[in-house]
């Protein structure tokens, strides 16, 4: 039986380790944009560090001939340049796209109004001027504040992210070694053998990632093509692009292609919806959930409920974050767990 004076001691530490655990998970909440930053660094770096590997050894396995920080500058180098040659690709026929149609938009508008009218669903016609000045400039102010701020955090947050995955990649072995070095010496080659499995899926994810890629650009260039569709290719590498993104990717990919559409007729417009529309169901229900399987290891139904609930805890961010998570999780799960092989010897 313990003494008051025992209970007392207990309780104090108890008290004090719940206040210092409720301390650290409300310095998690605050810092919640910064470890997503963080996370997401790391998750890039396992994606890379292959690939770097490969470049490090020039296609000669065990042999080093290429100095670490050299092949990280070589990745980069090869990501910067496809992203600048897509971005040249792309950028010049958009704006000509969305000049013409913005100089339609005034007759799409008047369409859109005269149906309207035609079936008692609207009774006054509103001029684009009109529906422009609605908004009112102080809103149109607040909103261009707004952005602004938005666009400012997320060009700081991948500069950071560019930054730290770099330093990342550059003491991969040190920080793996460190990280190793908070467990039991007894547990730290299961640590090892973890952490080299949850690169690879992590990597596995990445590549999966660049076959949708390739398969929706690849599709939607064949679809818009036999549409008639101008700029198809430049449409179909928006496409591509925007598979790297979930949701707010496929939604942009979408929405130019229909507006490229709308610039040539409002039937064009509706068909290309349609087909994107058949597009996206066919990415998210099938090709997904198939080839994170087959890449990753997870199973439909856990690619789907991740995505799910990632879109759900932190958005867009959240939904890119949801499969690699998955990943790693089912690898812990696998080594924490294993299956009982003995259990059914006798």
């Amino acid at each position: 039986m313990i003494t008051d004076r025992e209970f007392t001691h207990r309780l104090a530490r108890t008290l004090v380790a719940i206040a210092l655990a409720a301390i650290i998970l409300w310095a998690f909440y605050i810092a919640r944009q910064a470890l997503l930053v963080i996370y997401l660094s790391i998750l890039l770096a396992m994606a890379f560090a292959p690939i770097v590997r490969l470049i490090e050894r020039r296609g000669r396995p065990g042999i080093r001939t290429v100095p670490r920080v050299l092949a990280i500058f070589v990745l980069y180098v090869i990501i910067i340049a496809i992203l600048c040659g897509i971005a040249l690709a792309v950028i010049p026929p958009l704006i000509a796209q969305a000049e013409d149609l913005w100089t339609k938009l005034p007759q799409f508008i008047e369409q859109a109004q005269r149906f309207l009218r035609q079936h008692h669903l609207m009774s006054s016609h509103v001029s684009l001027e009109q529906a422009v000045g609605s908004a009112g400039g102080q809103s149109v102010g607040k909103v261009a504040t707004t952005a602004a701020s938005t666009v400012a955090k997320a060009v700081f947050s991948l500069v950071t992210i560019v930054i730290l995955t770099f330093y990342m990649l550059v003491d991969a072995r040190g920080l793996s070694h460190g990280f190793a070095r908070l467990f039991a010496p007894e547990k730290r080659v299961q640590v090892v053998r973890a952490s080299h499995e949850v690169v690879s899926r992590v990597n596995a994810w990445l590549l999966a990632h660049l076959m949708l890629a390739a398969i929706m650009g690849t599709t939607a260039a064949l679809g818009l093509w036999l549409l008639g569709v101008n700029y198809f290719y430049v449409l179909a590498l928006i496409t591509a692009a925007g598979e790297m993104v979930p949701v707010l990717g496929p939604f942009i990919a979408g929405a130019a292609a229909v507006a490229a559409g709308l610039a040539m007729s409002v039937h064009k417009g509706i068909y290309v919806l349609i087909f994107f529309v058949a597009l996206q169901q066919l990415e998210s229900n099938v090709l997904v959930p198939v080839i994170m399987e087959e890449r990753v290891g997870l199973s439909p139904v856990t690619v789907i409920v991740a995505l799910t609930i990632g879109f759900e805890l932190s958005g867009i961010v959240g939904a890119i974050l949801a499969v690699p998570t998955a990943a790693i999780l089912k690898v812990l799960f696998d080594e924490l767990m294993p299956e009982d092989r003995t259990s059914n010897a006798s």
